[in-house]
């Protein structure tokens, strides 16, 4: 605002404006967000990594908050309600399938680098130490 970027109103802001209708991304936008031109492209894995570890850790936050009733009712939801890809199963039966001990050690590798949004719920930690599982109880 202190640029006096108002969008439409005085065509200024984040698209450029020809007769009050956008006409493309205003690029100097960019010299207002720190290091935005020394950011990497995103690798394709670390971004598939990120929605499903968050979407496991919030589905088991759920559970752990008697949100959920069980991890069937959390992975039927996940997959039909929410969008989580039916071929990995729902986020508990991902979560059996990949090990609990793993998806809270990418949990951590993740909240070191993105913080703490992806710090793993108390009850994967401590499935994880116990050796549970959400299907079944080794």
């Amino acid at each position: 605002m202190a640029d006096g970027r108002f969008g439409r109103k005085n065509a200024r802001g984040f698209y450029l404006y020809n007769d009050g209708k956008k006409s493309g991304v205003d690029h100097t936008v960019y010299n207002f967000i720190p290091h935005a031109y020394d950011r990497k492209p995103a690798d394709l894995a670390e971004i598939a990594d990120r929605y499903l570890y968050a979407f496991v850790n919030e589905s088991a936050l759920c559970l752990q908050e008697n949100i959920l009733r069980n991890p069937n009712d959390g992975d039927v939801g996940g997959v039909m309600g929410i969008g989580f890809p039916p071929n990995l199963g729902g986020p508990f039966y991902f979560a059996d399938k990949v090990g609990l001990d793993k998806v809270v050690k990418n949990l951590h590798k993740l909240e070191e680098k993105f913080g703490e949004r992806f710090k793993p719920a108390q009850i994967l930690v401590d499935m994880a130490q116990t050796g549970k599982t959400f299907f079944s109880n080794k």
